[in-house]
């Protein structure tokens, strides 16, 4: 619902239906970004909260009786985090990329109308 909006008020705004299209593109790859980072910030919390759990003192240090197997399975899952880091890193590269590419297949083809035959 809010791409549609976000493209009729940036052709208002711009003028131009071909630049207002190209703008959406973009606009489509940042919303598209945005919501991966924030379903990937509410996976992260979702690791810490179950590794807190065990944190009986509330200190942040695992000692004595707070370690446990369930503990150690929970750290493991929060600490294998070179993929999720590196993710992370990638995603916004990835959706500008996306969009890039999106952009220039829109300008090919209205530069090459398709042929009747």
């Amino acid at each position: 619902m809010s791409i549609p909006l976000a493209g009729s008020i940036l052709r208002r705004l711009s003028g131009s239906r071909s630049q207002s299209s190209y703008l959406r593109l973009f606009l489509e790859s940042g919303i598209g970004n945005a919501m991966f980072l924030g379903l990937f910030a509410l996976y992260e919390w979702r690791l810490e909260s179950a590794l807190h759990v065990f944190d009986i003192n509330q200190d942040g240090i695992f000692s004595g009786n707070e370690i446990s197997a369930a503990q150690g399975a929970a750290m493991d899952a929060y600490i294998n985090d070179a993929g999720r880091n590196m993710l992370k890193l990638i995603a916004p590269a990835l959706f500008l990329a996306v969009g890039a590419i999106r952009c220039a297949v829109v300008a090919w083809r209205k530069g090459h109308p398709k042929r009747k035959q």
